[in-house]
């Protein structure tokens, strides 16, 4: 029973991309996942074994959340009632099948299951490249609609297999008596195919904290962390004189343009989201690193910094979607501090605040609200849904994890603590099944009696 649960488990977490459009009633559809569908059968077995528990923690955050959304979302409850089912459901699930089955054989699985994965994922991308033939001409409709000519298995994108992925390249790497040479080997090279972003950041930070760190001197740099990010987030604006005075330069479609989505009544505006819209000259000649180094981080830093978003181009789509959202945040958080939105209301304050950002206007007239579902990016998110209540209940979670910590677990800690960062950054999904598998295993594994 404990090795079908856990297969079953990875199986649905690693089969992240597929989904199946159902719809049950008409004018209604939803994407129903593998996970999904696992988790519900799972949660079955575990009842009919009697292995269903209810902890004084669930009951609590339930409670809490119920309670704040239901007073500070009146007339949204479907946005929160969604996001509750979701968050009652994972947790609930991961909870119960991780105390059951025991958090270091969850994690030893895992890591054993992700090397055998990356050696799919190399196969199956070396296929495409191969034969130079579509994924759609030798694989089922549910598994070619995810491709997009990158690495990623069969995970929705590239980031996504990458950020699951770094758990296990930092553990086999620190353990290679346990999993073999190979397995750090062939994880950490499909990482670097991935090409995304948050793989590289990942495979640094595994670099960083691959030698012993003491936890005290860690905890004492993530509360350093918390302290400035908490003082960026309250930040005045800081005003540019020259700003008023600046017109942005506007980019029309160059080739290929498909049916306008734009607002824009002069023309049909070169679409930031598709490439092949703009023409050599207006992409420019920057490198992959110069546009990572200037167009996502220096100039989402500024943009934030001066509560302006990046003028539309194809290049700024990272720095646009991470700085309005971060912004929108703001406003928020000036409005209600303490208890933020409530769960669910980024979407509505994302609505509200959006247009009052400097600099979003030739963003909106192109139909680009990137991040308005969820923020695309948690820590954002939940600052948004929580304010100061939910980065106070996190600490206190971070705080308990990091005392527990001890020389037969640092390296899964560490090793989830390199997920949460790149999730913190890169993903504002609540419902990932690897996100409350990896937190609920944190949590078994800090506890007094399992150290």
């Amino acid at each position: 029973m404990k090795m079908f649960l856990t297969l079953s488990t990875f199986f649905g977490m690693f089969l992240e991309g597929l989904y199946f459009q159902v719809h049950p009633v008409a004018g209604f559809q939803f994407d129903l996942k593998p996970g999904l569908l696992i988790i519900l059968i799972n949660l079955c077995l575990l009842t009919v074994i009697n292995k269903l528990r209810f902890s004084l923690m669930h009951l609590f955050i339930f409670a809490y959340i119920l309670i704040s959304g239901y007073l500070l979302m009146s007339g949204y409850a479907s946005f929160y009632v969604k996001q509750f089912v979701v968050i009652f459901l994972m947790s609930i699930y991961t909870f119960n099948f991780v105390r059951f089955v025991g958090a270091r054989y969850v994690f030893n699985i895992y890591v054993k299951f992700a090397y055998f994965y990356a050696i799919f994922a190399l196969l199956y991308f070396a296929a495409e490249l191969l034969f130079e033939l579509p994924t759609s001409y030798f694989m089922p409709h549910i598994i070619s609609q995810i491709a997009n000519g990158g690495l990623h298995g069969l995970m929705s994108e590239q980031s996504v297999y990458a950020i699951i992925m770094i758990p296990a390249l930092y553990v086999s790497l620190k353990e290679r008596s346990e999993y073999g040479v190979m397995a750090p080997i062939l994880i950490g090279i499909s990482v670097v195919i991935t090409g995304s972003a948050m793989g590289y950041v990942g495979i640094i930070l595994v670099a960083l904290l691959y030698n012993k760190v003491p936890y005290k001197i860690t905890v004492l740099l993530i509360l350093v962390f918390v302290f400035f990010f908490y003082l960026f987030v309250l930040s005045p604006k800081q005003v540019n004189p020259e700003s008023e005075f600046y017109e942005p330069i506007t980019y029309y479609c160059a080739s290929d343009c498909g049916p306008s989505s734009s607002r824009n009544p002069g023309g049909h505006l070169a679409n930031p989201t598709k490439r092949h819209e703009w023409s050599e000259k207006d992409l420019g000649s920057n490198s992959e690193l110069d546009q990572f180094l200037f167009h996502r981080i220096f100039s989402s830093y500024n943009s934030i910094r001066n509560e302006r978003v990046p003028d539309l181009h194809v290049n700024t789509v990272s720095s646009y979607t991470l700085s309005s959202n971060f912004l929108v945040m703001k406003q928020v958080l000036r409005e209600n501090i303490i208890f933020g939105g409530g769960l669910g209301s980024h979407p509505i304050s994302y609505d509200k605040y959006i247009e009052t950002i400097d600099g979003t206007k030739p963003w909106i007239n192109a139909n680009v609200f990137l991040g308005r579902e969820d923020a695309n990016s948690l820590a954002t998110r939940l600052l948004s849904d929580f304010g100061l209540v939910g980065l106070l209940l996190l600490s206190i979670f971070f705080f308990r994890v990091f005392n527990g910590i001890n020389d037969s677990n640092r390296n899964i800690v560490y090793s989830i603590f390199i997920y949460l960062i790149l999730v913190f950054i890169r993903s504002g999904n609540y419902g990932p099944l690897d996100l409350w598998l990896f937190i609920t295993i944190l949590y078994f594994v800090t506890l007094k009696k399992n150290r």
